[in-house]
């Protein structure tokens, strides 16, 4: 649990989590970053007829803002694989 403490602090700023795993109290407001990230998942998942944001929309919007880079896939290659997988399963 600490390791996941300091990784966040680390890359989101000390205090984004209280040290000891509790997490704080008060409110701390999304960045304008974050905010873009999840208005950019919501847009994906109503794309996708989801009734949700899951995990899939939160790293389709990532790809999709150039968030993250340098992973050997692109926003297409993910909602390919993810439309195959629900094509299989017959899930949504």
């Amino acid at each position: 649990m600490e390791a996941v403490v300091e990784a966040v602090e680390r890359d989101h700023g000390e205090g984004a989590m209280a040290t000891g795993g509790r997490r704080r109290r008060s409110h701390t407001p999304f960045t304008r970053e974050a905010k873009k990230v999840l208005e950019q998942a919501l847009r994906e998942a109503l794309d996708l007829r989801d009734k949700h944001i899951g995990d899939e929309h939160v790293l389709l919007a990532l790809l999709t803002l150039g968030a993250v880079e340098d992973v050997g896939v692109g926003p297409a290659d993910v909602r390919a694989k993810l439309m195959a997988s629900r094509r299989g399963t017959g899930t949504r």
